[in-house]
């Protein structure tokens, strides 16, 4: 583990940032806790700041992202999975090798598996059953529904990754066709990119039944929700993960660049920024072609792809970050009765179940839901306002050209609903008031019509 000599430093050359009945919908969120071995110190943590299912084509282009960041410079004391690196410098060709963990293995959890071509087939309780499909052997999947088996050992199943992701239909359990596994500790870059796109595409269903997409194109708060639900997910695919957090406790705070930012003032319209106190995210380790084990960040609201811890924290800061073993974060929050050490940048990983920066009392998956129960609504607002802030985004990218396509703005605004359209209108006056001053003005008129009509129509708000 690093100690506290250890830091993460943004000051030196160049790298590159290239960037389903759901087990989320209570009551399924109340299982049996499983515990990580973290020591219990209690502590309340620090909150953040606050300062659509769409067709719109690969939004994640609208993202502004600042110039490459200098390459930062880590000084080690043990990297995952190769010897003879401690205590040294990490070079340009080497950065990857950022790692916080100790390497140790964490009791893991199982998932299922086929372990044979399996034929998957419609309601085996109709008169004449559908046969769906074949899954191949190891293919993934968890078990939905016990109801209505006959007693013949018929289990309804969805599989969880992989091609065939999302596809669900019935099994016979009885066969001796799935078995548990434990999960997968580590992956290839390959798997990784995988994952990754299947996280930034993933979803969850509220108490009510509804679905929203995981809001990760609302980066300005619930970070620690969007964390809750790809680690979660990743638990249901069989892969484990821990999380990583940043806290900054100088009076400045952690800024990200980001066109799916909220309004800015008029003079910051051209560069919108997300302001933080603490950012966290999955990381899982990856094993490289040259056999050495990093750690990657999976964190759809900043990236196109799995980062490395390096690269993540170089988005986020160019300062210098303090990484701190999990025990010496407990022992600094316990001396403070909750509350870090002021005018610090620290990095530290924790327990998948570490829901936000203070929750690292020995966390469970059960306390973990519970949390997230709580935070469910005002998430879903977040998720609810998803294509507003896509147009957002993509207004901003029309704004930095040098000529402004209004028929697209226009076009992008009338495909939104009542609802989404208020949000744009109401929540961004700043941005529309630039706008105003680049646009023609019978393009402008287009526009505050859509904006009239919406606010003429009464739909129910996305949440």
């Amino acid at each position: 583990m690093y100690t506290t000599k250890n830091s993460i430093n943004h000051n030196s050359s160049s790298f590159d940032h290239k960037p389903a009945t759901s087990r989320f919908a209570p009551p399924k969120f109340f299982v049996q806790p499983q515990v990580e071995q973290h020591q219990p110190i209690s502590s309340e943590g620090l909150e953040k700041i606050n300062t659509s299912e769409s067709n719109w084509p690969d939004v994640s282009m609208f993202t502004y992202r600042p110039a490459p960041a200098p390459p930062p410079r880590v000084q080690m004391k043990r990297n995952i999975g190769k010897q003879g690196d401690n205590d040294k410098n990490i070079s340009k060709n080497s950065e990857n090798q950022a790692n916080l963990s100790d390497g140790s293995t964490v009791p893991t959890q199982k998932h299922w598996e086929t372990n044979r071509v399996v034929q998957i087939v419609g309601n085996p309780q109709q008169a004449q059953t559908t046969i769906i499909g074949n899954l191949p052997p190891n293919t993934r999947l968890k078990i939905i529904s016990k109801e209505g088996n006959n007693n013949l050992g018929w289990v309804q199943i969805e599989v969880t990754t992989g091609p065939q992701m999302g596809l669900q239909g019935w099994v016979q359990e009885s066969s001796g066709e799935l078995e548990l596994r434990p999960e997968t500790t580590e992956v290839t870059i390959e798997k990784a990119k995988e994952l990754f796109s299947e996280l930034a595409g993933a979803s969850y269903v509220d108490d009510l039944g509804k679905r929203y997409p995981i809001p990760f194109h609302y980066p300005a708060n619930g970070c620690y929700a969007r964390a809750h639900l790809m680690a979660q997910l990743l638990t249901e695919k069989g892969y484990a993960s821990e999380k990583v957090f940043v806290i900054s406790t100088y009076e400045h705070p952690l800024e990200v660049k980001t066109d799916f930012a909220e309004d800015m003032p008029e003079r910051q319209q051209y560069n919108p920024v997300v302001k933080w106190w603490y950012h966290v995210a999955p990381v899982i380790k990856v094993r490289t072609k040259t056999n050495e084990l990093i750690e990657m960040v999976i964190d759809p609201s900043l990236t196109k792809e799995p980062v490395t811890i390096l690269q993540w924290t170089g988005m986020i800061s160019t300062e210098n970050f303090q990484c701190l073993s999990l025990d010496q974060v407990k022992q600094q929050l316990e001396k403070n009765q909750g509350s870090y050490d002021k005018n610090q940048r620290i990095l530290f990983t924790a327990s998948r179940y570490a829901y936000k920066s203070g929750d690292l009392d020995s966390p469970t998956e059960a306390t973990a839901n519970t949390k997230f129960n709580r935070d469910m609504y005002e998430i879903s607002r977040f998720a609810g306002r998803k294509k507003s802030f896509e147009v957002v985004a993509m207004i901003r990218q029309e704004l930095r050209s040098n000529r402004i396509n209004a028929e697209r703005i226009v076009t992008a605004i009338n495909n939104c609903s009542p609802y989404e359209t208020r949000v744009i209108k109401n929540s961004f006056r700043n941005l529309l008031a630039e706008l105003k001053k680049r646009i023609a003005p019978a393009d402008m008129a287009q526009i505050e019509a859509l904006f009239k009509q919406a606010e003429g129509e009464d739909d129910e708000e996305n949440i």
